[in-house]
C-alpha cells in the first residue's frame, strides 16, 4: 500500500510514500532521537526512549501500511512540522505547508520563475517606456493628426459617394487633356444636385470654349438659367480634376490650375463692404491672378451700379479676359456686351432662350446661339 499525501494538484505535487519507507523513516527518526532525549510535546513529564528504546509519540507502523494508536491527525497523513522534510523526494523543496498539503518546487523551477519575472519585469518597463515616447511624439502632433483624419474622412465621404452617385444617376468618365489648346467640351452637362431633384424637369446643356472661342458671352432675362448654367459648367470642372464621373453624356476637359469666380452679389458687414465695393474687389483678385490654364466664371457683373457703370467694367473685364488665355465664361443682362463678338475673333455670344406666348414669358433652358429677339 501507498500512503498518499492531499496536495493542491494546480500548484504542487502528489507523493507516495511505500509502509516500508515511511517504516524506515521512523527507525531512523527513532534513533536520532534517542541519541538527543528531548521533552515529550503532549505532556506526562517523561523523556523519549524507554528501557525498550521506544519513542512513545512516534506509533510502530503496521504490516498494512496503518499507524496504530495514533490521534485522528496522525491517521490523515503526516504532519511535515513533525516529520520534516525528509519524506520529500530528492531535488523537491518545500516552499510552503498549509495543513497536511505541502506545496513543493525545485531549484530549476525556482530560476526559471525568477528569469520569467525578471523578463516580465523587463518587458513592462519597455511596453510603459514605448507607450510614453509614443504618447509624446503624438501630443506633439495632435493638431496635424486631427487634420489628417478629418481630411481622410472627408475624403473616403466623398469616394464612397460620388462612386454611387455616379452609378444611379448616369453619369460619364472625364477625359483630362493636359496641352495648352484642347478644348473644355461637355456634352449635356447637368447640375449635380439640381439634376438629381424630382421637383422639376431638369434640362441639361452643353458647352464648348476653345482657343478660338475662349470667352461665352451668356444673355438672358432673370429666372431663364443662367446662373445654373454657369454653376453646373463650374461643378463638372471641378469634379473632373477630383478623378470623378460628371453628370454629363459626355466630357472632355482641359487641365485647369485655377478656378476664378466671381457669382452672386452681397454685402459683407464685417468688412464694411458694400455690394458694389465688394464685387470689384473679388473682380481684381480674378484679374490680378489669371493664367493661361485658368478658368474664369462671372456672373452678372455691375448688378448693384447704374447700367452704363455696369456695361462699361463688364467690356473692360471682357477684354481683359480675352487677352490672357483663360477660359472665361460671363452672364449678364447688357446684350450691347454681344458687340464684343464682332471686335474680337475669340469672343461668343449665346443666350437662353425664352418664348413669349400671351403676355408671359416662356422659359425653356436651353441654350442657343447669338441673341434670340425676346432678349433684345
Amino acid at each position: 500500500r501507498t500512503l498518499k499525501l492531499p496536495y493542491d494538484q494546480r500548484r504542487g505535487f502528489y507523493l507516495k510514500v511505500s509502509a516500508k519507507e515511511l517504516r524506515d523513516c521512523q527507525t531512523a527518526r527513532r534513533q536520532e532521537m534517542m541519541k538527543s532525549p528531548r521533552r515529550a510535546p503532549s505532556g506526562g513529564g517523561g523523556e523519549f526512549g524507554g528501557p525498550q528504546g521506544r519513542d512513545s509519540d512516534m506509533p510502530e507502523a503496521e504490516e498494512d501500511g496503518t499507524i496504530g494508536d495514533s490521534p485522528a491527525r496522525d491517521r490523515e497523513g503526516p504532519v511535515l512540522d513533525e516529520w520534516g522534510d525528509s519524506l520529500l523526494p530528492p531535488g523537491f523543496v518545500n516552499s510552503s505547508t498549509r495543513g497536511t498539503t505541502v506545496q513543493c518546487t525545485t531549484h530549476e523551477l525556482m530560476q526559471l520563475n525568477a528569469r520569467m519575472m525578471e523578463a516580465k519585469h523587463n518587458a513592462l518597463q519597455r511596453s510603459v517606456a514605448a507607450a510614453t515616447q509614443l504618447l509624446e511624439a503624438v501630443r506633439s502632433a495632435a493638431r496635424p493628426l486631427c487634420q489628417l483624419a478629418e481630411a481622410m474622412n472627408l475624403l473616403d465621404l466623398l469616394v464612397n459617394s460620388l462612386a454611387v452617385v455616379s452609378r444611379e444617376q448616369g453619369y460619364c468618365r472625364p477625359t483630362l487633356l493636359d496641352a495648352s489648346d484642347a478644348p473644355l467640351a461637355i456634352r449635356r452637362a447637368r447640375h449635380p444636385v439640381l439634376s438629381a431633384l424630382d421637383i422639376f424637369s431638369y434640362v441639361p446643356n452643353s458647352v464648348l470654349l476653345t482657343p478660338q472661342t475662349r470667352l461665352l458671352i451668356l444673355c438672358g432675362p432673370n429666372a431663364a438659367g443662367k446662373t445654373t448654367y454657369l454653376r453646373a459648367l463650374c461643378l463638372c470642372t471641378l469634379m473632373a480634376h477630383i478623378g470623378c464621373w460628371v453628370p454629363a453624356e459626355s466630357a472632355s476637359v482641359r487641365l485647369t490650375d485655377r478656378m476664378l469666380t466671381r457669382l452672386g452679389v452681397d454685402d459683407c458687414l464685417e468688412s464694411n463692404a458694400s455690394s458694389f465695393s465688394l464685387e470689384m474687389k473679388e473682380v481684381a483678385y480674378c484679374l490680378h491672378n489669371l493664367s493661361d490654364r485658368a478658368l474664369v466664371v462671372i456672373d452678372e457683373l455691375g448688378r448693384a451700379t447704374s447700367d452704363a457703370d455696369s456695361l462699361a467694367i463688364s467690356w473692360a473685364v471682357g477684354e481683359a479676359l480675352m487677352g490672357s488665355g483663360a477660359y472665361s465664361a460671363m452672364a449678364t443682362h447688357e446684350h450691347r456686351l454681344a458687340r464684343l463678338q464682332h471686335l474680337y475673333p475669340g469672343a461668343l455670344c449665346a443666350s437662353m432662350a425664352v418664348r413669349a406666348e400671351g403676355g408671359t414669358l416662356d422659359f425653356c433652358y436651353e441654350i442657343s446661339d447669338g441673341l434670340s429677339a425676346e432678349v433684345t
